[in-house]
């Protein structure tokens, strides 16, 4: 009767499709969070960033709470607008990017120092969006707009003072303006980049300046937001809410094994229930019900971390997605 028991759960933690349940972090409810904009792990702990209040939250691997900032302001280690992402500097600092100012805080959280990029010293780049990669000198960095709507949605910074080495990107289109960047990560020399709306996906390669544009969802792109309306898109524009009704929100993108991985989330109704799985060249390979409903997600050593914005604990499953 024991074994039958056994085999039971594990029929309910696992499915033939590569994916299997491993275990569930509660997150202390001492650091509570409310509305998750990103969170990281790294250090031996998970990092999480709150946009309500505006907060750090560190807690260890097992969801205990350490500590957390109380950065709402223009002060040291105080943000004014919401950063968009941390990054685990290969120091072991964490890195916040909030508009144009570089925030880094120890891995216990400690503030350190907050830099400012100055976007007139560079006329055609402003609204940094956040770090994608580090090098020994520089950071690779994305923009959420460009004053010329131009080819500069990436750059090379230094780390030093902040100056533009280099700005490159992929030619002028709608995606260059307000239709908001879903995820950026760095690959292989390769920059992926979901539109959060429209379910376009970028993949630029910074070694020979060239990309490829395509749709994962084929419901809303961007030459169909180009003809309805061509000078401005917005979440909150009338004209633009029926093209996204059957729509999705793509919060969040991952690489694995090569392969793309996208959660997404139905315009105003979340959390995400499945899993899918792209090649780099924008096919569908497969998509995978998902043990447990998530809305933002990051892997680490062949696990999904995911999380649902609503929950207070993080889902940990197993790929084993050939």
């Amino acid at each position: 009767m024991s074994h039958l028991i056994v085999f039971i759960i594990a029929l309910l933690c696992f499915n033939n499709n590569g994916i299997s349940k491993k275990n569930t972090i509660h997150l202390d409810e001492n650091g509570k969070q409310y509305t998750l904009k990103s969170f990281n792990i790294c250090n031996g702990f998970i990092y999480a960033l709150d946009t309500r209040q505006k907060s750090i939250f560190m807690y260890n691997k097992d969801g205990s709470f350490i500590k957390s900032t109380l950065a709402d302001g223009r002060g040291p280690g105080e943000f004014e607008n919401i950063p968009n992402r941390i990054f685990c500097l290969s120091s072991g600092d964490i890195h916040l990017v909030e508009t144009n100012r570089f925030h880094y805080f120890s891995s216990n959280l400690d503030f350190i120092e907050a830099k400012l990029f100055d976007p007139v010293l560079h006329l055609n780049l402003w609204q940094l969006a956040e770090v994608l990669a580090e090098f020994d000198t520089t950071f690779l960095v994305s923009f959420t707009n460009t004053s010329l709507l131009s080819n500069n949605q990436y750059a090379i910074i230094s780390k030093e003072n902040l100056n533009v080495e280099k700005s490159f990107g992929f030619s002028g289109t709608t995606s260059n303006r307000i239709l908001g960047r879903g995820a950026s990560i760095f690959s292989n020399d390769k920059i992926l980049t979901a539109l959060a709306l429209t379910g376009d996906v970028i993949i630029y390669n910074i070694t020979n300046d060239s990309y490829h544009l395509f749709n994962i969802q084929n419901v809303v792109s961007i030459k169909e937001l180009e003809r309805i309306a061509p000078s401005r898109i917005h979440p909150n524009d009338r004209d633009s809410m029926k093209f996204l009704e059957d729509g999705f929100i793509i919060n969040n993108i991952a690489l694995y094994n090569t392969q793309i991985l996208t959660i997404q989330n139905k315009y105003a109704e979340y959390p995400g229930e499945q899993l899918d799985i792209y090649s780099l060249e924008g096919k569908l390979l497969s998509s995978l019900p998902l043990p447990e409903n998530i809305s933002r997600f990051t892997v680490v050593n062949n696990k999904l971390y995911g999380l649902n914005d609503f929950e207070t604990k993080i889902h940990v499953i197993n790929l084993n997605i050939d």
